[in-house]
């Protein structure tokens, strides 16, 4: 019941229409939001420095469960048909197809830009719990954000090879976070580590697969 009517949504949905003013200039707003967005979480450290920190273990899981459940159904909805293009037609038609933007998935490379936003606010939990902030985790959210805002301007067939590998990271990635902040069950070190890995190869992946999409 959830799906078909998932589908219905899916088969209204005009891409063309829906990004019509960011593709005239709008997508830019993305470069000073990210400004913003440094700006506030360094100022927000330097804010809680002399400050308790805040527990917010609950809230945290269900921010974390609510984008692994996205990223879940991201990853259904991109993923799987991806693979069966590249099964039925091949590599090529994968990566140069226009498909995306006008069929079923044309919604979830809409969705996809528009869920970097809220992303942004993980690194508040960040900041509220004086965890540490490494280099990677903004410098990620900032890039993908600004990517994905961009990716409306100028739509390409392999997009959604990207949006496809960010949902699937993600949804490991938030999953982990949920258990995490649950508290209730300890995993080993090398979960994480195992995520960092996963997030700076989907980088060099989507390198090679923008040179391969050039060629």
């Amino acid at each position: 019941m959830v799906f078909s009517r998932l589908e219905e949504i899916e088969a209204r949905f005009n891409f063309t229409v829906a990004t019509a003013s960011l593709r005239s200039g709008g997508w830019k707003a993305c470069f000073y939001v990210s400004i913003v967005y440094v700006i506030a979480i360094f100022a927000g450290r330097h804010y809680m420095e002399s400050r308790p920190k805040f527990n917010l273990r609950r809230l945290l899981f269900g921010w974390n469960m609510l984008l692994a459940l996205f990223s879940a159904l991201g990853v259904r909805r991109v993923a799987v048909p991806i693979f069966t293009d590249i099964i039925s037609f091949g590599w090529d038609k994968a990566i140069c197809s226009q498909d995306p933007f006008h069929k079923r998935g044309a919604l979830w490379m809409y969705v996809f830009g528009l869920s970097k936003i809220p992303e942004l606010f993980d690194t508040s939990f960040i900041v509220l719990r004086k965890q540490p902030l490494i280099f990677l985790h903004w410098y990620h959210h900032v890039t993908v954000f600004c990517y994905g805002f961009h990716s409306f301007t100028d739509p390409q067939g392999h997009v959604r090879l990207f949006v496809a590998m960010n949902f699937f990271v993600h949804m490991v990635m938030y999953s982990y976070y949920a258990v995490r902040a649950q508290g209730l069950v300890r995993l080993p070190r090398i979960v994480n580590i195992t995520i960092t890995v996963m997030q700076i190869a989907q980088m060099f992946i989507g390198l090679l697969i923008v040179v391969e999409a050039t060629i």
